[in-house]
């Protein structure tokens, strides 16, 4: 809610796996995305198998990736000027790779 609250010109949710929630975890993604679709968001960025796996449920532009590394070579292009950007995932999920503006492709 508070991504769609201080929106600029469009909301992107960059949401990694939650990692933590065991046999719960198929279903927390599920409700997380379904939840997420309702509200007014452009663009759902999903990062790891878990979140990639219900990316279409989301019906609006949709990027997968298996990971945050992955992620860092295309969000740049992705994301523009004027954007409000989430950035949430688990630990394990090393969501600040999504942030180092120099790397190896």
């Amino acid at each position: 809610k508070e991504l769609v609250r201080i929106r600029g010109k469009r909301a992107v949710a960059v949401l990694g796996d939650m990692l933590e929630l065991g046999s719960y975890a198929d279903e927390a993604h599920t409700k997380l995305v379904r939840w997420m679709s309702v509200l007014p968001v452009d663009i759902f960025i999903a990062i790891g198998p878990l979140m990639s796996s219900v990316a279409s449920e989301f019906p609006g532009k949709v990027y997968t990736f298996q990971n945050s590394l992955e992620a860092r070579r295309s969000i740049w292009d992705i994301c523009k000027e004027g954007d409000t950007v989430l950035i949430k995932g688990s630990r394990g999920m090393r969501m600040e790779r999504l942030l180092e503006t120099s790397y190896v492709i």
